[in-house]
């Protein structure tokens, strides 16, 4: 069983986050003491954000987190791959399969490292919107780049998480966070498209794709966390 302590969170995340994991546990009744291991499936329960619990997973990323994290971080990239240029989809399909070939003992590190550069290309613009952004990489919506870039930077994300140990374990959640954003970039566009904007309904209009995009972009992140309790309920005890 995947689980982490208090003090690890603290170590491997920081302070902040670590007390905002606390709070989020104390809503359940629960205050463990800082070395106490608390299971990630407990930790779902007490919190439904799916970045949230693979930033914690940095702290058992060498004890079986590895697998869980980059399995998730590839079934988004997969999701998100229909929002990708054409072009692009042979290399990031490459690097997701690399990803899962590294993990599964098939792809060597220097074999997985070299799919990155291919993934990269496509993702650049999405990469910039995000390393521009105060709250990168973990903004919940991050506008104006292309579903398509962002597509291309979850695959990226995901073959960067399967190449090293503990530092690349926040690249599990940069993946879940831009599958999030190709399909909110998606969704406002055809929404965006459906609709005819006068001048005066500009604001309505924009409030309403919005939230069109946001419900599509939920859908997204629903299917993130699924994926998460399933390989967590594989793990076992």
């Amino acid at each position: 069983m995947l689980s982490v302590t208090i003090s690890e969170l603290r170590a491997h995340c920081g302070r902040d986050f670590a007390d905002h994991i606390a709070a989020d546990l104390a809503s359940l009744g629960r205050t463990p003491a800082d070395e106490e291991a608390i299971p990630l499936t407990v930790l779902a329960e007490a919190t439904w954000d799916v970045v949230d619990l693979l930033l914690a997973m940095r702290c058992c990323w060498d004890r079986g987190g590895w697998a869980v994290g980059v399995e998730v971080a590839c079934r988004a990239a997969d999701r998100a791959m229909v929002n990708a240029r054409t072009e692009d989809i042979p290399a990031l399909r490459s690097a997701v399969d690399a990803a899962r070939g590294r993990v599964a003992g098939t792809v060597t590190v220097e074999a997985c490292q070299d799919t990155l550069d291919a993934a990269y290309a496509p993702a650049r613009p999405a990469a910039y919107v995000y390393a521009s952004s105060s709250f990168f990489p973990f903004a919940k919506i991050a506008p104006f780049s292309s579903s398509a870039s962002y597509a291309a930077y979850a695959a990226y994300a995901a073959a960067t998480a399967a190449t090293a140990a503990v530092p690349s374990a926040a690249y599990a959640a940069y993946a879940a966070t831009a599958a999030y954003d190709a399909a909110y970039e998606s969704a406002a566009k055809r929404a965006g498209d459906a609709t005819t904007t006068v001048a005066a309904a500009a604001r309505a209009v924009a409030v309403a794709v919005d939230a069109a995009a946001r419900a599509a972009a939920d859908v997204e992140r629903f299917a993130q966390r699924a994926d998460l309790l399933e390989l967590l309920a594989e793990v076992g005890p």
